[in-house]
């Protein structure tokens, strides 16, 4: 038996391993065909004494446990639907060990454990081995419906994905006390009403019986009897009964009706109706409801039955009617202020011991509103310098500053009212109206409004015709208030109307209308008002007349804080560069700045002050150019002026006339009329100058300005800060080059590399201007080591506005370097030269022009910086290797030079001087190490349960971090979870992001450092041969626990860090509170660790940790089922528990040991909750084949030893307590312990005697003085194992597990915790192995040897025995059949030897000469111990042939064949035979080294496939067999032949379906044979095409098995099943019928049209144009593919239209649609727009849709009228006409007209929105405008006024386009003039003359004073006209004898000019006694210069060159148009 035992070892072994590896770790998901682990629940109540009354509070304990013995249980989740009966008071929170929700609807608690598991690793639920309990607060309900003593049960479950549900119950009984107690619920609608408006409303009242079950309620009764109610309200109506109380069928009603003013009704007082079933209720008979002033609705059952609790209640309704009139008194009932009427009812129950009981009150209020309109105002009163009343600018006194009151009524009634009315100013509240002059207002409607009425009183008494307007819109502005010049309004007033139909009013409660007033503040202010303000008030008001409501007023008061006028004029000049050569323009700036408040009158600054004056600048200097730089406002009238020398004047600046500016001696610029206003009005303006001709070199000189205000000097000189010097010409340009940052990180791969900016200023020092500034940088070795990356932009040298980017690629090596030109351009961000990429750029050039293409590049800085900081800008980023040598890695130290070089006037045409070069450094260094670390999260955890950390690092620097260390200290409070499932079986998990294209992280050095106990206290992770590039991140995950006995609320703070072992320069960012960084730390190490700490805040709770743990022989350290390995003590992937010397483990290793040896279990039991625990109680039934958990007895433990293992010794106790074992002997014993109803079981005797062979043991540990939180014992438990088992494993485990349970003190009342079995531990016993070889030395070939007799012998000495043999036998062995002997007991001494050596000399003959080892444990794969024995002792060729024959020979007769050669001798089978031959085809091979004699025979297995196979011998005395050596000089031979035949195959087509017109291409076929088990050993293909549909194939091999697949369909809907296989036979054909219904079916197309953004009937959206395309696959004559068309058309389609296409499509088709015309959409989308894109015809997509989605951005459109000119005023209140025409581009160069000459009038300057066409324009569409009437301008223009100017629509709101229409109207003068020839008394006048003029046609109105004057003799008037007037001037009174002649400017003599310009009409009087004189030229001082009759406007004349020239004014015209723009403003 021993013998049999040993030769099966090798495959028994294996199969043991293979069971081994099964109990190893499972995955989630694993499928489990039963439960493997078991959970308990355990509910009590807690925290009462039984029975609880109402309003009692108890607690719901809830303990929930797992057992299983090597997983845990996945997914636990409790539920518990809490009783309906019962109140929650609180609910367990969610933790990070559980998560709980709850469904108030149906009271569902679920709790879900989500601890991480380690088996199965990645799961969450409850770990084995482990107690959790939560608690739930519970109240019974002060109302309930349970009855008296109930009891009401309530069972919790729980479950898991591998356990079987699990349930438990608690009850809770109650004693309901009687009690009565009605309730009363009361709600009254609509909650208010106007006094006087007999409105209706509904109290609603509720009645419930909200009494104990133990009541016996018969009636319910609700009464109402509130006076104030009734005083003030009529009852209509009683009912109905919307429900019923609970129980109650029978309703009545009684009511009172005694006076409200006396005591209520009593009981007998009622009258009472009678009971009925509802829902309807009627009041008693006779009784008048006006007439009730109290009511009571009644309740009960017809049955008589008591009424029951009620949760709900009934509901009865009263309705009720707003007397007009107190009740009590008779009075109107009308309050003046919100009356509140309180109502209250209350519920009376009848119970029938108790009587009548009555609840608390229920009251509702109710408002009276007063029938009196409220209305209230509001009013801002505020500086607009802009007119659109919105608060702007500063309101100066005296400067009659616009300003705006914006005044509001608001309707604060309660009602909507008719009128609210606005009357500005108050007539009652002080206002000082007269202050200000309206000249505009706006009326904004209140909702409700429908018409209001403006009226306004002027201040001359006269009275507007009020203006009527409507709404909408809501909205208006009146330009004007319809007052004369000169007299604004005195009163304005806006009264708003609304009423309906019943003359009700329909203005809304707090609607609110407004009037706005705009204006200016006259000069009536004083400088009080700064202080005081300008007092103002308004009166508001609100009627309601048909409704009787009265009116409502009041006063909304806002005074306006206007300042006093400040002066502060600021002025300043300064020059551009201080030195002068010859013929380079230099500018002095002068800049004049008014920021006072008050105007600054006729401003003027004049360079230099006195232009008289010697030591004038302009004798050293030229004007060439004179310019306004800025002005502000911006159209601001500036004349720019200069002395002219000459007429020693000054004279207007004339750009054109050099000879004027080359004599000027001064500048000035002024405003002529006119002020600068205050605060912010400005005047910049430029004087450029040359050196004059023949100046010498040196001069010097200092400049300065003066500036005055309405002719008196302001401040002192304005001068430049340095003097001017002429100086030679000098042409010089200075360049500086950096680079910032000026270091940058060696670039690593796959990290993104810093991009420094390369910087270059180029300035012009020189003194001369330059025509071009050119930057250049080519540096070659720069580039070699940088790329280019991008340009940074660049700022323009002064006076440049053009740069042209070049670049160099592979020219920049040339001398010179040759440039990719760029485009020169205006932008401060330019771009490379086209079709250049960064990447090939190797050098760069900037050239800086001037567009107007002069020597304008002034010399200095950059006035104003652009997208540089500097001139040029660009960025670059180091390499990594050299460009020209790519193994090379760039220097440390790059540098770069550039130039910059000039073009001046001193060069030649195109010539340029150099700036010289400048270098800048870039430093490469190793980037910075920087670590970002944190670690997360915060967790709240109880006693037993895992939280998980993640420690993340972070390289955030710019250079590598080499060996990594990540260090954790594990705090005392937590304890590190060993069990967690991470990577390779360790307890954490490693994730990573490294950047693209670098390797990962390798696996890191774990070094868990431990305590005395083995417990882990430190975390380590190295990384020593890796380097964390920038941009790493790595992960690590673990999971803690609490330490044993943490109490409650305590926070345990656990820090890590990282840092490296080969970096002491790294540094840490420190992001928040809770990082740092420690040097040198005794926790770390040696350098800089940057840590980061999480938080763990414990939870009280009840919990107990029992777990068994295993030593055995060290030397053999443990073994890991999960892995598979034997591993060191050590490992990480083993828990590790030290103690009393010895290292234990437990699940997932195990300990091992020796056959024989001893080894110890060790009971560890912690209290690891926070109540104190008093027992322990153990049940440990021993390992035996066979065995299950002890609890868990439907789960096998899996233990291999048979013998089982015995007992050593005793259970002793470490640690404190007493400990009480009992020992039972027979196999699996029941226990009264600890109970095990699962586990079959064998009633035993338990006994206190020690016994060796005990087969379980009870333990019991108690603690008298009990165990506290965290406290701990062992108990250790010694074993011998036996000396060898029946079953030999690798290893063999014996796995032992024990149930626990413990009882604890709670709140100080013992616990009883559930009974657990926590996981398994095992001790697996080593084997090895024995292997003897039998060594021949020279054995003859062909002989026989062996086999070989030897004998063996294995003992084991046990511990503390005597040798025991465990192995011995015999085994026969051949050379090459060893001795194999699997599984022997490690450690056993096992004796060889031989006992027949077969006449062979033997090495250990005899067991004398036995060769002996000891065995050492082995893998059964593994050789194990080896003996060899060794044995000593002291030729013609076949020659092999293959024919093949037949016609398929050629085809599949090329083999491989297999021969098969056998070959004996004597008998006996040669060694090596058979033998096989591969053949590919005929062919001969040789077999050699055969022993003459030799018979050979040969066969072919299979035979090839052939039809037939004939073997033949040759050379050989035998036919049949070849007898090596038998025929003398031949070589014997065999030939083997094989015959290959062939046969036919016939394929046949059929075809239907709808779209077989579409069956016209050719299918083709795919004859795939397998012969001779070869696939596709034969391919054929066949075609067929209609109408020829059958294919015939007649040469196949004879076997073939052929299958015939339809590889193109040719279209058909799908390709047929493949046909076959069937067997090619020989002769008759075999025919295929190939029967295949090829279905070809059709679909079908719609278009469909979609417009998004405009209406469907927009004039563009009506048609939409597509050109339809549908192909389908086709082929030609020949069979060649080629595409035919299904549709090709042209289809029409209107915006929201589906249009259904006809045409059948064939499958395949391919269907694509354009839109040729889209309607001028901005976008236009077709899902199947094209061949790329098109939408396919599918079986499962028969119906093709292609839809066009065009989508209209809109814009708006804008009309405006401009009026310009000299003139304007003569145009302001014009009306004009512009005719708009609008297209759109609905198809490729076809425009639809939507807007066609359209009519839209104008008045004055202002604009309109175009917004009434009934449909949006859309972006795109184009439009101009002409112009109707143009109100007779001088000019007029339309910017947009033709089709080729047409304006674009552009798409959104905020870019509105607009069409500006602009008229111009020209002043001109007319100057009338008088003359006297003669002495005549008469001839002096004055004389009458009159003016009237006209414009094409049309009168021209003139200022009365111009219409009609007198002139004295010698005297002249000026009149301003419009320019293009005819003018008549007629003179009246011209005296009798005189002769009057009329000379005219245009040379009639008519008295009628055109004026064009200057025109003037002469009347000379010649009274003929005396002859003509010259007439005299007027002066500014001539006293008799007659007044102009123009007002308050200034004339001045200025003498020049004999002409009188105009220098301001446009007369009252322009005065009167000035005031106008000021009071629009």
């Amino acid at each position: 038996m021993r013998q049999r035992f040993l030769r099966l070892g090798l495959s028994l072994a294996v199969v043991v391993s293979a069971v081994m590896g099964s109990l190893g770790a499972l995955t989630p998901g694993t499928a489990r065909a039963v439960d493997d682990a078991d959970v308990g629940i355990v509910k009590k109540v807690t925290g009462a004494t039984m029975p609880l009354e109402p309003g009692g509070v108890f607690t719901y304990s809830l303990t929930a446990s797992c057992s299983s013995l090597t997983t845990s249980c996945v997914n636990a989740v409790i539920e518990d639907v809490l009783p309906a009966a019962f109140e929650i008071t609180s609910l367990p929170k969610t933790t990070d060990g559980r998560v709980v929700t709850y469904d108030a609807g149906t009271r569902r608690l679920t709790i879900r454990f989500t601890e991480s598991l380690t088996n199965p690793a990645g799961a969450t639920g409850l770990p084995a081995g482990v107690n959790r309990n939560v608690v739930i607060g519970m109240r019974v309900p002060v109302e309930t419906t349970l009855a008296d003593g109930a009891t009401v049960p309530n069972s919790a479950t729980i479950d898991a994905d591998n356990a079987a549900k699990a349930s438990s119950s608690a009850d809770v009984t109650v004693r309901i006390p009687r009690e009565v107690r009605p309730a009363t619920t009361k709600k009254w609608t609509d909650g208010s009403a106007v006094a006087q408006s007999g409105e209706e409303s509904l109290i609603t009242l509720g009645v419930r019986n909200g009494s104990s079950t133990s009541a016996e309620v018969t009636r319910l009764a609700v009464t109402d009897t509130t006076p104030a109610v009734f005083d003030a309200f009529d009852v209509i109506g009683v009912g109905p009964v919307d429900r019923f109380p609970a129980g109650a069928d029978r309703v009545r009603v009684l009511v009172c009706t005694k006076p409200v003013a006396g005591p209520p009704c009593g009981e007998g007082e009622l009258v009472a109706g009678a009971f009925g079933p509802g829902p309807t209720v009627s009041l008693p008979d006779g009784v008048d409801p006006a007439k009730i002033t109290g009511v009571r609705f009644e309740f009960t059952a017809a049955s008589g039955a008591k009424l029951p609790y009620d949760a709900t209640g009934g509901s009865v309704g009263l309705r009720l009617k707003l007397r007009d009139t107190v009740r009590s008194t008779g009075d109107p009932l009308a309050p003046t202020t919100r009356q509140r009427v309180d109502n209250c009812a209350t519920t009376t129950a009848r119970d029938t011991v108790s009587g009548a009981v009555t609840g608390p009150q229920a009251c509702a209020s109710f408002d009276i509103l007063p029938n009196i309109a409220t209305v209230q105002g509001s009013k801002s009163y505020f500086s607009d310098t802009d007119g659109n009343y919105a608060a702007d600018g500063t309101a100066v006194i005296g400067a009659d500053p616009p300003v705006s009151m914006v005044l509001g009524a608001r309707n604060t009634s309660s009602f909507p009212v008719a009128t609210l009315t606005i009357t500005e100013p108050s007539t009652t509240a002080v206002s000082e109206f007269e202050k200000f002059d309206a000249a505009k207002l706006r009326v904004e409607f209140p909702a409700g409004a429908i018409s209001a009425t403006v009226t306004v009183v002027c201040r001359d008494g006269s009275t507007p015709a009020p203006v009527q307007l409507t709404q909408p819109p809501v909205r208006h502005d009146l330009p004007a208030t319809g007052c004369p010049s000169g007299s604004p309004p005195r009163q304005v007033s806006v009264t708003f109307r609304g009423t309906d139909a019943k003359g009700s009013g329909t203005i809304a409660t707090n609607a609110q209308g407004r009037l706005s007033l705009h204006g200016i503040l006259n000069r009536k202010a004083t400088e009080e008002d700064a202080r005081d303000g300008v007092a103002n008030c308004a009166d508001v008001a609100a009627t309601n007349p048909v409704d009787g409501a009265g009116a409502g007023a009041g006063t909304a008061c806002e005074a306006l804080r206007p300042q006093n006028p400040r002066t502060d004029i600021r002025g300043s000049k300064t020059v551009d560069q201080n030195e002068l050569p010859p013929g380079t323009p230099v500018t002095f700036t002068l800049d004049l700045a008014n920021a006072g408040t008050t105007e600054m009158v006729k401003p003027a600054i004049t360079d230099p002050a006195d232009p008289t004056a010697e030591d004038n600048p302009f004798d050293v200097v030229r004007l060439t150019r004179l310019s306004v730089r800025y002005r502000y406002p911006s159209g601001l009238p500036v004349l720019l002026e200069v002395y002219d020398p000459t007429a020693g004047a000054w004279v207007a600046y004339k750009e054109a006339d050099t000879a004027l500016l080359t004599r000027a001696k001064g500048v000035r610029a002024r405003l002529a009329d006119g002020g600068l206003p205050p605060q912010n009005g400005r005047i910049i303006v430029d004087v450029e100058v040359v050196r004059r001709d023949g100046v010498a070199d040196g001069v010097s000189f200092r400049n300065c300005a003066r500036i005055t205000s309405d002719g008196k000097p302001v401040g002192g000189g304005y001068c430049t800060a340095e003097e001017s010097t002429t100086q030679p010409a000098s042409a010089a340009g200075s360049v500086q080059k950096t680079i910032a940052p000026s270091t940058v990180a060696r670039t690593l791969p796959g990290v993104r590399r810093q991009e420094p900016d390369v910087r270059i200023r180029a300035e012009n020092t020189g003194n001369v201007n330059l025509k071009r500034l050119v930057v250049t940088d080519v540096d070659a070795d720069f580039f070699d080591a940088v790329d280019f990356v991008r340009l940074g932009g660049v700022t323009f040298p002064p006076g440049a506005d053009r740069v042209r980017v070049d670049a160099c690629t592979t020219g920049c090596a040339a001398t010179p370097p040759v440039f990719v030109e760029g485009a020169a351009t205006g932008s401060s961000t330019p771009g490379l030269p086209a079709g250049v990429n960064a990447a090939e750029v190797r050098g760069l050039r900037w050239t800086f022009t001037s567009s107007t293409g002069g020597y304008v590049l002034t010399p200095g800085p950059a006035r104003q910086p652009g997208a540089c900081p500097v001139t040029v800008c660009f960025k670059v980023a180091a390499r990594q290797f050299l460009r020209s040598a790519p193994a090379t890695e760039i220097p440390d130290m790059l540098s770069d030079t550039a130039s910059a070089a000039g073009e001046s006037p001193l060069q030649p045409p195109g010539g340029l001087f150099e700036f010289g070069e400048s270098e800048a450094t870039l430093k490469v260094q190793e980037g910075s190490a920087q670590l970002d670390v944190s670690k997360t999260p915060d967790s709240r955890i109880g006693p037993g349960e895992t939280a998980p950390f993640t420690l993340t690092v972070r390289n955030t620097g710019t250079g590598p971090v080499p060996g990594l260390v990540v260090a954790d200290p594990v705090p005392e409070l937590l304890r590190f979870d060993e069990a967690y499932a991470g990577d390779r079986g360790l307890p954490f998990k490693v994730t990573y992001t490294v950047p693209a294209g670098t390797p990962p992280p390798p696996d890191p050095v774990y070094e868990p450092g431990r305590g005395p106990d083995g417990r882990v206290t430190a975390l380590r992770w190295r990384w020593p041969s890796w380097t964390m590039l920038p941009g790493t991140e790595l992960k690590i995950t673990f999971q803690v626990k609490l330490a044993p006995g943490v109490p409650g609320d305590s926070v345990a703070q656990n820090e890590f860090g990282a840092g490296s072992e080969d970096r002491q320069d790294l540094t840490c960012l420190i992001n928040s509170p809770r990082d740092g960084q420690v040097v040198d730390g005794q926790a770390y190490g040696k350098g800089r660790y940057c840590t980061s700490r999480a938080e763990i805040t414990t939870l009280a709770g009840t919990a107990f940790e029992a777990t068994k743990w295993v030593a055995g022989n060290a030397e053999l350290a443990f073994y890991n089922t999960v892995t598979r390995q034997y591993v060191p003590l050590d490992a990480p992937g083993c828990p590790v528990l030290k103690q009393g010397g010895r290292t234990y483990t437990q699940f997932p290793c195990t300990a091992l040991v020796q056959p024989g040896e001893h080894f110890d279990y060790l009971i560890r039991a912690v209290n690891s909750g926070t109540d104190p625990t008093t027992e322990i109680r153990l049940l440990d039934i021993f390992p035996y084949e066979g065995d299950t958990g002890v609890l868990l007895g439907n789960q096998q433990r899996g233990t291999e030893w048979n013998p089982r293992p015995r007992l050593a010794g005793p259970p002793t106790l470490i640690g404190t307590g007493t400990l009480a074992t009992r020992y039972a002997t027979v196999a699996n014993p029941c226990s009264d312990l600890i109970a095990t109803p699962r586990r079959d079981c064998a009633h035993a005797a338990w006994g206190a005697a020690y016994t060796a062979e005990a087969s379980g043991a009870e333990l019991r540990i108690g603690f008298p003085q009990r165990l506290a939180p965290g406290g701990e014992v062992f108990v250790r438990m010694p074993m011998a194992a036996p000396v060898d088992l029946d079953r030999p494993g690798d290893p063999a485990i014996a796995w032992n597990s024990f149930a626990h349970s413990e009882t604890v003190l709670r709140n100080g009342q013992p616990e009883v915790l559930p009974t657990t079995e926590p996981p398994k531990v095992g001790v697996g016993m080593r084997f090895g192995n024995l292997r003897v070889d039998k060594v021949a030395e020279n054995p003859p070939d062909g002989v026989t040897l062996g086999p070989y007799t030897l004998a063996y012998r294995c003992t084991v000495t046990p511990t503390g025995g005597r040798p025991v043999t465990v192995r011995d036998g015999t085994f026969e062995v051949t050379l090459y059949t060893p001795m194999a002997l699997i599984g022997v007991p490690a450690g056993a001494r096992c004796k060889v030897w031989e006992t027949d050596s077969a006449g062979a000399h033997s090495s250990s003959l005899g067991e004398a000469n036995a060769s002996e080892v000891t065995i050492t444990p082995a893998t059964p794969d593994e050789e194990g111990q080896h003996v060899t024995i060794t044995n000593t002792y002291t030729n013609a060729s076949l020659k092999v042939r293959k024919a093949v024959t037949g016609p398929a020979a050629g085809e599949v007769g090329k083999g491989p064949f297999t021969v098969r050669v056998d070959c004996s001798f004597n008998g006996d089978r040669l060694t090596g035979f058979p033998k096989d031959l591969r053949f590919d085809g005929g062919g001969e091979r040789s077999v050699d080294n055969l022993p003459r004699g030799a018979r050979c025979t040969a066969t072919e297995p299979g035979g090839g496939g052939a039809t037939s196979v004939v073997v033949t011998a040759t050379g050989s005395s035998d036919p049949k067999t070849a007898v090596i050596g038998s025929v003398p000089d031949e070589t014997a031979g065999l030939t083997v032949t094989n015959a290959f035949e062939t046969g036919t195959l016939k394929i046949v087509k059929r075809i239907q379906g709808a779209g077989a017109q579409f069956a016209d291409r050719t299918f083709r076929f795919r004859v795939a044979c397998t012969f001779n088990g070869h696939r596709d050993a034969v391919i054929r293909t066949a075609t067929v095409k209609a109408p020829r549909l059958t294919a015939v194939i007649d040469d196949l091999p004879v076997g073939a098995e052929c299958t015939v697949t339809e590889v193109d369909p040719a279209g058909a809907d799908a390709a047929p099943a493949p046909v076959g296989p069937v067997t090619i036979g020989k002769g008759a054909p075999a025919a295929v019928a190939v029967d295949v219904a090829n279905t070809f079916s059709t679909g079908r197309l719609s278009l469909v049209k979609q417009v998004v953004g405009v209406p469907d009937d927009a004039p563009y959206a009506k048609e939409f144009a597509f050109r339809v395309t549908c192909v389908r696959e086709g082929e030609n004559a020949d069979g060649d593919p080629l595409v035919a068309f299904v549709i090709r058309k042209r289809y029409a389609l209107a915006a929201g239209q589906t249009l259904d296409i006809d045409t059948p499509l064939p499958l395949g088709a391919r269907c694509w649609a354009e839109e040729t015309a889209d309607g001028g959409a901005t976008s236009t989308t077709v899902d199947h727009g094209s061949h790329a894109t098109a939408a396919i015809v599918t079986k499962e997509r028969p119906h093709l849709t292609i839809t066009a989605r065009n989508t209209y951005d809109t814009g708006t459109l804008k009309l405006a009228k401009k009026v310009t000119g000299s003139a304007s005023g003569f145009g302001e209140d014009r009306t004009y006409a512009l005719l708009l025409t609008c297209t759109v581009e609905t198809a490729k160069g076809q425009a639809t007209t939507v807007v066609d000459r359209r009519r839209y009038e104008i008045t004055g300057s202002g604009e309109r929105t175009v917004d009434d066409l009934g449909f949006p324009l859309p972006k795109g569409a184009r439009c101009w405008a002409e112009e109707a009437d143009d109100g007779g301008a001088t000019s007029s223009s339309v910017d947009h006024g033709e089709p080729d100017r047409a304006v674009v629509i552009g798409g959104g709101a905020d870019d509105a386009v607009t069409v500006t229409a602009t008229n111009t109207f020209e002043a001109a003068e007319l100057t009338v003039a008088k003359r006297v020839v003669g002495t005549a008394g008469a001839g002096k006048g004055p004389f009458t003359f009159t003016v009237a003029c006209e414009v094409r046609g049309a009168p021209l109105e003139l200022p009365e004073a111009d219409r009609e004057f007198k002139l004295a003799a010698g005297a002249h008037r000026k009149i301003t006209v419009l320019k293009g007037a005819t003018c008549t001037v007629k003179e009246t009174d011209a005296p009798a004898g005189a002769k009057v002649t009329v000379a005219d400017s245009d040379g009639e003599a008519d008295g009628t000019v055109r004026a064009t310009g200057p025109s003037t009409v002469t009347y000379t009087n010649d009274y003929g006694d005396t002859p003509p004189s010259p007439t005299p030229s007027p002066s500014p001082t001539d006293p008799e210069l007659p007044p102009t009759g123009a007002g308050d406007v200034l004339w001045l004349l200025i003498p020049a060159a004999g002409a009188v020239a105009l220098a301001v004014g446009l007369g009252a015209l322009g005065l009167r148009s000035r005031r106008s723009r000021g009071a629009h403003r």
